[in-house]
C-alpha cells in the first residue's frame, strides 16, 4: 500500500491571516480572543460551503464539555504575533488587535480564489465589533 502524503491548500497560519484581512477589509479591527477558535468551528460545521472545506484541513478542533480548543489556531495567532500583523490588547490579553491596512489586506485577499474570499468575508461577519477605549464617565 502506498501511502501518498500532500500539503493542505491553506495552511493554518494562511487561514488565519486571511481571516485577519477579511476582519479588516470589514472593519473589525480587534476581537476577543475567546470567540476566534468557537466561531471558526460554528462555521466550519454549520455555515460552510461544502465545496471549500479544504480551507480547513490544516486545522484540528477538539471539542467538549461546552469547550472548543484548536492548538493550530492558537499557534497561529502566535506566529502572527511574532510577525507583527497582530497584537494582544492589555491588560488581560483577552483581545487581538490586527494591524494590517486596508491595502495590506486587500494585496493578501488578492492572492486566494473567489471561493475562498467569499467564504472569508462570510467568516468575518460573524465576529462582532470591540471597542478598543471605554468612555470612562466622570
Amino acid at each position: 500500500m502506498n501511502l501518498v502524503f500532500k500539503r493542505p491548500e491553506i495552511s493554518a497560519r494562511q487561514f488565519m491571516l486571511l481571516l485577519c484581512a477579511s476582519l479588516v477589509s470589514e472593519r473589525k479591527t480587534i476581537v476577543d480572543v475567546s470567540d476566534i477558535t468557537k466561531i471558526i468551528y460554528n462555521f466550519k460545521h454549520e455555515k460552510c460551503n461544502p465545496d471549500i472545506l479544504y480551507i480547513f484541513e490544516d486545522i484540528e478542533f477538539r471539542a467538549g464539555n461546552n469547550n472548543i480548543v484548536s492548538s493550530d489556531i492558537s499557534t497561529s495567532l502566535n506566529n502572527m504575533q511574532t510577525l507583527g500583523v497582530i497584537g494582544r490588547v492589555n491588560p488581560s490579553y483577552s483581545r487581538i488587535m490586527i494591524y494590517l491596512t486596508p491595502n495590506e489586506a486587500d494585496e493578501i485577499l488578492a492572492e486566494c480564489a473567489e471561493p475562498v474570499r467569499e467564504a472569508m468575508k462570510e467568516l468575518a461577519n460573524l465576529f462582532s465589533t470591540k471597542p478598543l477605549y471605554m468612555r470612562i464617565q466622570a
